[in-house]
């Protein structure tokens, strides 16, 4: 072994030793210095050292005997200290340590309770408020301001209604708790209430004794939401209910009972469109009409019930809608169930507000519409604008033309003019408290690109499809603009004739009509004939039937047109018919459909068509199947 390597190891030795004789036992009396490496668990603080022999544990105490406060000792601190039988006392007493630990505790709990107090609720019981009937209109106020100054929420208590003659609260305000408004009755013009913008409340619940119109029972201010707001009257309301003109208004759910007109958002008499305004769901009990959307953009209405007609929309008149849209573009309506509409129950009427712009891009979710007086949905922009991309996922029309008053309107199930890029998923008109349901299931003119998917019409008045002049609201208006009837594709009809001669009518002598596709028919009840023209209706593209149709009697076409273009595919009691109509050449021949012998016309390729010729008696033009001689 190397000699420094042999030195090394010899002072190494000696240390050692040194340590083993130096080492002192554990004995009362003798000051020691260690280091706090343990966990500290409240007042029983354990400290080991290697001085103490086989690493004892003593219990730290404080110098004059008493336990450790809870947070005084923390691991890693250096302390001094004299064994004292099983305990280890500090030299120095805890207590300045233990002061300093209950203080910072003392001032963390003083902040939160700072904190607490600057966000408690400010009652208007404060103020004055005595929530008894007498007028608490100051002491609301008052205290709406001092929420809205200490940035803290105003708390209507529960249980406790809090009279008034009209609010007006700030913008900002917070306002929770379940508690209630209720109007005195003494204001007789302008807003009831008048809420701030930007406010946020939980809560609304307004009620109200019986009043005429000039009155808006609550306006909210933009940017304002609010989780649920209830207005209900003692008795039938005229008036606005509820109106906005603000952008990035949100309603969570609106109940209203009583009241003829819900809801109004109106921009109409501003600088640009109204934006941003949600309604979550609605239950609107006893109304005239419903949600009046104007000057409105970017909107969104949830699923909801409108039920009850107001007694002031007995005598039906223009505006008793359940929706009417107005200038309202690019929006989403989730649907419903829509009964006792005054008028129509679903309209896009004309062009207002700023730059007056078309009621375009609008999503419309799955409708029950129930009793409505006049048509289930309207879209006629009052000849000044122009309806477009509108889709319909379903539409179910129960009793439409349910008349109440001596003011009849027209009940046509779909009546469209001035539109184009409409499309229904499905529409099925039924009856349930009446024998029919609509007049003509459709109905239009000045419109294109129109697209059904199913129609359904077993109960209809008149008859099934109609294109004439009639579609909008008097007789020849729709002169007033292009009344071509372009691009209506129907994929399935099933219907019956109705009271009407011929449940398909083309009148339309002013305007072009084409490329109208009618397809999946099964039409049933055909007594006299199956279409009418008018005598000078411009046919300039392909009117297309395919299906099948049953009558007792004739399937004729009165004034056919005089082009090739009206052509058909049809099943007549069972026999096939198809071909340009003006292309068909007669071949009789004898043949049983059914029990009835009858005679028809047919091709020499074995694929029958109707006969261009006299028929039985029958002038040229005619569909006819009836009994043989």
């Amino acid at each position: 072994m190397p000699i420094s390597r042999s030195r090394s190891l010899s002072r190494a030795m000696r240390a050692r030793e040194r340590r083993k004789r130096f080492r002192l036992p554990p004995a009362s009396g003798i000051w020691i210095r260690t280091d706090l490496d343990e966990r500290i668990r409240g007042e029983h603080v354990v400290a080991r050292h290697g001085q103490f022999q086989r690493g004892l544990a003593l219990t730290i105490k404080t110098n004059s005997g008493s336990n450790i406060v809870a947070g005084g000792l923390i691991a890693g601190m250096i302390v001094l200290g004299i064994i004292s039988g099983t305990s280890f006392r500090l030299v120095s007493d805890q207590a300045s340590a233990a002061i300093v630990t209950a203080a910072e505790a003392a001032a963390d709990r003083a902040e939160a309770a700072a904190v607490g107090l600057e966000r408690m609720p400010v009652l208007p019981e404060t103020f004055g408020a005595l929530y008894n009937g007498t007028n608490d209109k100051a002491a609301i106020e008052n205290a709406a301001a001092f929420a809205v100054t200490h940035d803290r929420p105003l708390q209507l208590a529960p249980k406790r209604t809090y009279t008034f003659s009209s609010l007006v609260l700030p913008a900002g305000l917070t306002i929770v708790g379940p508690g209630a408004l209720r109007h005195d009755g003494t204001t007789s013009s302008g807003d009831i209430i008048s809420i701030g913008a930007n406010s946020t409340i939980e809560s609304l619940n307004y009620s109200t004794p019986a009043h005429g119109n000039g009155i808006w029972d609550v306006r909210i201010g933009g940017g304002t939401h609010i989780g649920y707001l209830e207005t209900v009257a003692d008795a039938q309301s005229q008036g606005e209910t509820v109106a906005t003109t603000g952008d990035d208004v949100h309603v969570g759910f609106h109940r209203a009972v009583n009241m003829d007109r819900p809801l109004h958002v109106d921009n109409s008499a501003g600088a640009s469109l109204t934006e941003g305004f949600h309604l979550g769901g609605y239950d609107y009990q006893s109304y005239m009409r419903g949600i009046r959307l104007t000057a409105t953009r970017f909107y969104n209405i949830g699923r909801g019930v409108m039920r009850g007609r107001s007694p002031n929309a007995i005598n039906e008149g223009p505006g008793y809608n359940s929706i009417l849209l107005s200038s309202a573009p690019d929006g989403t309506i989730a649907g419903g169930v829509w009964e006792d509409a005054g008028e129509h129950c679903f309209r896009i009427g004309g062009s207002n507000g700023p730059g007056a712009v078309n009621t375009v891009r609008v999503n419309v979710g799955p409708l029950v519409v129930r009793k409505c007086s006049a048509s289930a949905i309207k879209i006629n922009p009052n000849y000044t604008g122009r309806a477009k991309a509108i889709h319909f996922a379903s539409v179910i029309g129960v009793d439409v033309g349910y008349a109440t008053g001596a003011t009849a309107k027209r009940s046509d199930g779909l009546r469209l003019s001035h539109c184009e890029d409409i499309t229904f998923g499905s529409v099925d008109f039924v009856v349930d408290e009446l024998s029919t349901s609509a007049e003509w299931a459709l109905r239009l003119n000045n419109a294109k690109n129109i697209v059904i998917g199913h129609l359904g019409a077993k109960f209809v008045e008149s008859g099934l499809v109609a294109i004439d002049e009639t579609a909008d609201v008097d007789s020849g208006q729709g002169a007033a603009q292009s009344g071509d009837v372009i691009g209506v594709h129907i994929k399935s009809v099933v219907g019956a004739k109705g009271a009407g001669t011929y449940p398909f009518s083309f009148d339309l002598p002013n305007h072009e009509v084409g490329d109208i596709l009618i397809h999946g028919m099964d039409v049933t009840g055909l007594t006299t004939g199956l279409a009418a023209f008018g005598t000078t209706t411009n046919l300039t593209d392909i009117l297309e039937f395919q299906g099948r149709v049953v009558t007792s009697s004739t399937a004729s076409v009165s004034n056919p047109p005089a082009s090739g273009n009206f052509r058909f595919d049809l099943r007549i009691n069972g026999a096939h018919y198809f071909g340009p109509y003006r292309e068909v050449r007669p071949a009789r021949q004898p043949r049983i459909l059914g029990r009835t012998p009858s005679t028809q016309a047919l091709l020499p390729r074995r694929s029958a068509r109707c006969s261009s010729s006299r028929m039985r008696g029958g002038r040229a033009g005619q569909l006819r199947v009836g009994p043989h001689p």
